[in-house]
C-alpha cells in the first residue's frame, strides 16, 4: 500500500524537481497547509523529500528514490532567498527536509 502511495507521489514531481499540490479550491482540492504561490510548492516539495527519505530508511535502501530526492533538493536550493524559503512554514518544512537527507 505504501509503495502505491509513493508511486502516486512521484507522478507529481515536475521537470525542475519540485512537487506541486493542486490549489483549485472550487473543485475542493487544497494544497498542504493552504500555502499560496511559491510557498505552496516549497512546502509540498519539502514534505515529499521527507516522505521519500523516511520510506527509503524503512526499506534500508540508501539509493532508493535518490534521483527524485536530489532533484527536489536542487529545487529547494534555488528557492532560498535572504535565508528563508518564503513564509515561516515553507522555511520550516524546507529546513527539516534538508536535515532528513
Amino acid at each position: 500500500m505504501i509503495d502505491k502511495l509513493v508511486a502516486q507521489l512521484l507522478k507529481h514531481q515536475t521537470a525542475i524537481g519540485s512537487f506541486d499540490a493542486t490549489a483549485n479550491r472550487s473543485a475542493r482540492y487544497y494544497a498542504a497547509f493552504n500555502g499560496q504561490g511559491t510557498d505552496r510548492v516549497v512546502e509540498t516539495t519539502a514534505l515529499a523529500i521527507w516522505a521519500l527519505t523516511v520510506r527509503r530508511k524503512q526499506l534500508n535502501n540508501a539509493s532508493l528514490y535518490q534521483e527524485s530526492i536530489s532533484a527536489a533538493v536542487g529545487y529547494l536550493k534555488t528557492q532560498v532567498k535572504g535565508g528563508t524559503f518564503g513564509g515561516n512554514l515553507a522555511t520550516l518544512f524546507a529546513i527539516r527536509a534538508l536535515e532528513a537527507v
